[in-house]
């Protein structure tokens, strides 16, 4: 894997002084056996689990297109559900206890979304991984918060790796609560458990903002989240109505909702409340009419945070401190096991005249 990473590396660098075709290099790899990767998310607050277990490929292949061209460049965009593994046994379980989570594949598992497409549309495209099957029954009380998970994956056709497991048992972190800002430090005075204030303190599912007519929005929404979470993910989706013809075209996560931009967003450096992690997101006003958005907030666990910080900063994927999955062996195993709590408000958008 490394020496592909190298050679990749190479021919970026080289690009600009000669074309060079990938098919050249064939008989250098051929030998090249592909690796798994493996992305688990356990998601509490929707009662779900997701693991997609995809494999690398051997650069002599030919991965299948679809009949799609996303991006208008000219090229139908390749079929991701080619590279999926779909033969192996995944279990999720709390550690020390018998309840145990059966993971079944699904095509249409779960989605993810294109943006910046030429209609402006942001479509939602469908993927295949393990879920809980919709015909078990779920453990009472096995999707909760501040308790620990683990996976068991075993894979056929790569029976030399064992059972893949995470390294150790991932913790849930508690869900993003929506707040007014000022009332924090009050709270705090009465009551000294941040646990407490947060239920108190704790805004409705609708939030208004009233901004200035064709001018830039300051306004802001605030959230907390217990310990367990630095590591923060924010996404938008714009209400465009549940009989718009793109909603039966897509089929966006949130009905009605088209997805708009998602990004990291990190606790407050300058905000120390013992206990509590606090933030805020810009409500961020790019036509001069009055909306609703939907915002979905996740609030990752520690490994998912290393996961995508360490990875973006230019550590492969089976590095150590990337990866928290190992093999029987101990060997490190390409992608993470990961836990995240969600919570959605909408924002209404108000002009004042």
């Amino acid at each position: 894997m490394k020496k592909i990473l190298i050679i990749t590396a190479i021919l970026f660098f080289i690009s600009c002084e000669k074309e060079m075709n990938i098919s050249d290099f064939q008989d250098h790899w051929q030998d090249y056996v592909p690796e798994l990767r493996i992305e688990a998310m356990v998601y509490p607050t929707e009662e779900n689990i997701i693991v997609r277990i995809d494999r690398s490929m051997n650069i002599s292949e030919e991965a299948p297109f679809t009949n799609h061209d996303y991006n208008d460049d000219g090229e139908l965009d390749i079929d991701i559900n080619y590279f999926h593994i779909k033969d192996c046994d995944v279990k999720v379980y709390h550690p020390g206890q018998a309840d145990t989570l059966q993971l079944t594949y699904y095509n249409d598992a779960d989605q993810f979304y294109l943006y910046n497409t030429p209609d402006s549309i942001n479509p939602a495209i469908s993927y295949g991984a393990y879920i809980p099957d919709t015909l078990q029954n779920i453990p009472a009380g096995f999707f909760s918060f501040g308790s620990e998970y683990q996976m068991d994956c075993d894979c056929p056709g790569f029976s030399e790796l064992g059972t893949i497991s995470a390294k150790e048992a991932v913790y849930s972190p508690m869900p993003p609560v929506f707040l007014a800002w000022n009332d924090i430090g009050s709270c705090l005075e009465d009551i000294s458990d941040p646990f407490l204030c947060i239920q108190e303190m704790g805004e409705g599912d609708t939030l208004n903002f009233y901004v200035e007519y064709n001018s830039d929005s300051t306004s802001y929404f605030n959230f907390v989240v217990p310990y367990g979470s630095l590591n923060y993910w924010v996404s938008r989706y714009k209400y465009i109505g549940e009989d718009n013809p793109a909603e039966a075209q897509y089929q966006f996560k949130f009905s009605g909702y088209m997805y708009e931009y998602g990004h990291e967003i990190y606790p407050l450096d300058d905000v120390n409340i013992p206990g509590l992690n606090l933030s805020q997101e810009k409500i961020y006003v790019v036509e001069d009419e009055e909306f609703i958005y939907k915002y979905l907030l996740q609030a990752f666990s520690f490994e998912y945070a290393a996961y995508i910080q360490f990875s973006s900063n230019g550590l492969p994927l089976y590095d150590p401190i990337v990866s928290n999955l190992r093999d029987e062996g101990g060997n490190v195993v390409m992608g993470v096991f990961a836990v995240s709590s969600n919570s959605t408000v909408n924002a209404k958008i108000l002009f004042i005249e």
